[in-house]
Formats: structure tokens, C-alpha cells, sequence
């Protein structure tokens, strides 16, 4: 279908594909616009709706374009080469206490890593080539998906309220998006 509409109406097209309006861009000169464009001309909160279901409420693609830029500087923040060396010690330390809870066949006996890797696994399989088109579908994936990011957000939501409560303090990236802080306080 694809092709034959490219070969039909060349680099930039529009079909129908069950209830959106798919668009097409295909090569630099139809696709250059797409990633160059402002805000007011190609919004990326109604093209990544599909992601929210992923993200969840409020985060990313389903806030308004300002705060999304405020949110985009809280991930270049922790993603920055200085705040990267930072976390080498820590990865280190939690690859070295991953493997030596190793048993000989290899299992892992440390059930939080072991759920939470599970966890980001149903997530990533939660996103289907359906789930552009129909996001909430009501399938099984849609559904470990859903559950899993309630669960995950639960696990860092208990994390991140121990450490105000004790008032304690971590050199990671968890700890670089608690610190962060919306321009508007």
C-alpha cells in the first residue's frame, strides 16, 4: 500500500488507516519539515499521544509544549557527561551486587531486580505497532503495560518518598530528577 501510494503521489501523502490520518514522509526533502518544524506547525503532543499510556499522565507528550521543554531540561540535566561520571561508582557497585548473587545456574536470587526488570519488560512490550493507532485497546499487552507502569510508579514513588523522609540524599539520576524544579517553582 506504501509503495503504491508513494509511486502514486510521490515523497508526502495522507491515508486513511482505521481511524486516524496517517501521514507520510519519505526521504530528506518530504521528512526535513517533520523534525525542523516549530511547535505551532507539527505538534509532537498529538503525534506521540500513543506514548502517554507508557509515560503516564502529566509527563512528556501529555503536557503542553512549555512544560515539555521544562521536562526535556530536567532529562539533558541528569544525561549530562559530568553527571554520567557521577553515576559510574554506583552502576559499578550495582553490577558487581547483581552478579554476585549469581548462583552457578546463573538465576538471580534479588526478587526486586528481577521484578522490576520484569516490569520494564511488560512496558516495552506494551508498545505495539496497534498501540500508534489504539492506544487503550483492551489487550493483553495494553493491559501488562498499564499495570506495570502503575506498579513502577508505585516502586519509585515509595523510593523517592523514603529518601525525603530521611532526608537522605543519592549521587544518581533518580535523585537528579527529584532535585529538579519547574521554572515556576
Amino acid at each position: 500500500m506504501v509503495r503504491e501510494e508513494y509511486e502514486r503521489l510521490g515523497s508526502v501523502f495522507t491515508v486513511g488507516l482505521a481511524n486516524k490520518r496517517v501521514n507520510f514522509l519519505i526521504g530528506p526533502e518530504g521528512s526535513a519539515h517533520f523534525f525542523k518544524a516549530p511547535e505551532a506547525e507539527m505538534s509532537q503532543q498529538e503525534v506521540y499521544q500513543f506514548n502517554v499510556p507508557m509515560f503516564g499522565p502529566g509527563v512528556v507528550f501529555d503536557v503542553d509544549y512549555s512544560v515539555r521543554q521544562e521536562q526535556f531540561r530536567f532529562f539533558t540535566e541528569a544525561l549530562r557527561v559530568n553527571k554520567l561520571r557521577s553515576y559510574v561508582d554506583q552502576m559499578v557497585f550495582e553490577a558487581e551486587d547483581y552478579f554476585s548473587k549469581w548462583e552457578e545456574s546463573g538465576e538471580v536470587r534479588d526478587k526486586l531486580f528481577a521484578d522490576v526488570s520484569a516490569l520494564f519488560h511488560d512496558l516495552d512490550n506494551g508498545m505495539l505497532p496497534i498501540s500508534v493507532i489504539f492506544p487503550y485497546l483492551p489487550i493483553p499487552a495494553h493491559r501488562r503495560r498499564d499495570k506495570a507502569r502503575k506498579k513502577l510508579a508505585q516502586i519509585f514513588s515509595d523510593i523517592i518518598s523514603s529518601r525525603k523522609q530521611a532526608g537522605k540524599s543519592e549521587d544518581d539520576m533518580l535523585q537528579s530528577f527529584i532535585e529538579s524544579k519547574y521554572k515556576d517553582g
